[in-house]
């Protein structure tokens, strides 16, 4: 389950969040829906429209101002998710696996409206409590207080404000490339459309890898081996399924290349820093006798008329020829190679 494809059901059972487009949602924005303040409101919408267009395979409609995380937990059971972890109040503090169950709830929402031929709405509001995104980045607030000497104490708002009046100190690393941050905004959309490039070719040889990797598990199950083994051999591809989904897309940012230091110049053989010590890498061929590379019969004459009769050929090619032309061409070539060896050629 790639975060994409959790906006795309998204885009599919609302049009707009808070009077913001569905279809403006990117990927990386999943995060954001995942928080607990967010995920618990989007939840509680989700849930209760469920149990009110399904209600015999569901359980009784979330009460606002109930515990939601508990209710959300009763419909997984009740409705049979299918979800790589044992959903609990204590599993729902885990942001990936709010994102897995987000993701579960919308495709539900959408089957149920398809099979009941209802919706109860395709706009959401939702009333977000930010003091829970405040003690989240608040370690994160103090941090860049420290790092640009701004006052500390006080409201982490007001520190924020504080911290973009100031200036970052220049980075302790010498070893960086770009050790302090002078360009322009031509400059930096310059190098954010590379980035976006960057991330489209790799995300595309990411996809071709993964193709491969599909490949060989396919190959490896048609094996009798296999066969014989089938409940391990699926736990070993559930989990490596989730980390392709994980590692789907490149994820380069401008902030990668802030972070790039002069260790990308230095270029090393990969065999030295990965060396592989290896009893048979050991052995040292002795000295071979020497084959040669002619057929046996095969005169250098030979050779001669195999390149005079290519080059006629590609002439032949390029020059729209006929026959005739191209005979008479090799009795050139031929006469001017007698003219350059002399006479005892081929003896």
């Amino acid at each position: 389950m790639s975060s994409d494809e959790v906006i795309g059901v998204l885009r599919s059972c609302y049009n707009s969040i808070n009077g913001r487009s569905t279809v403006t949602y990117q990927g990386h924005e999943l995060i954001l829906l995942a928080q607990e303040g967010v995920f618990l409101e989007l939840a509680f919408l989700i849930s209760e429209e469920i149990c009110k267009l399904d209600p015999v395979d569901s359980p009784d409609p979330p009460a606002r101002g109930g515990d939601t995380r508990q209710h959300v937990v009763d419909l997984v059971k009740k409705r049979g998710y299918l979800l790589p972890f044992t959903c609990s109040p204590k599993a729902l503090e885990s942001t990936q696996n709010r994102q897995a169950v987000l993701y579960q709830l919308l495709v539900d929402l959408e089957t149920v409206r398809l099979m009941t031929g209802q919706q109860l709405r395709d706009e959401l509001s939702i009333a977000v409590d930010h003091s829970l995104f405040m003690r989240e980045v608040e370690p994160m607030v103090h941090a860049l207080a420290r790092a640009t000497k701004a006052k500390q104490g006080g409201d982490p708002v007001d520190l924020v404000r504080s911290i973009a009046s100031g200036t970052l100190t220049p980075a302790q690393n010498t070893d960086l490339l770009l050790p302090t941050w002078e360009l322009s905004d031509k400059q930096v959309q310059a190098v954010n459309d590379l980035v976006a490039t960057l991330n489209k070719e790799y995300s595309v040889r990411r996809e071709v890898l993964m193709r491969r990797l599909d490949v060989t598990i396919q190959a490896f199950l048609k094996s009798q081996k296999a066969e014989k083994q089938m409940e391990d051999v699926t736990k070993i591809i559930a989990r490596v399924t989730d980390w392709r989904d994980n590692l789907a897309d490149a994820h380069v940012s401008i902030w990668s290349a802030l972070a790039a230091d002069r260790g990308l110049l230095r270029h090393e053989k990969i065999s030295s820093r990965f060396a592989v010590k290896s009893a048979v890498k050991g052995v040292i061929i002795g000295g071979v006798p020497d084959r040669g590379g002619v057929l046996e019969g095969y005169t250098v004459d030979d050779i001669y008329k195999d390149v005079v009769k290519a080059n006629v050929q590609l002439a032949q090619k390029d020059t729209g020829g006929g026959k005739g032309k191209g005979a008479a061409m090799a009795a050139a070539v031929k006469k001017n190679r007698e003219a350059m060896d002399g006479p005892g050629h081929g003896c």
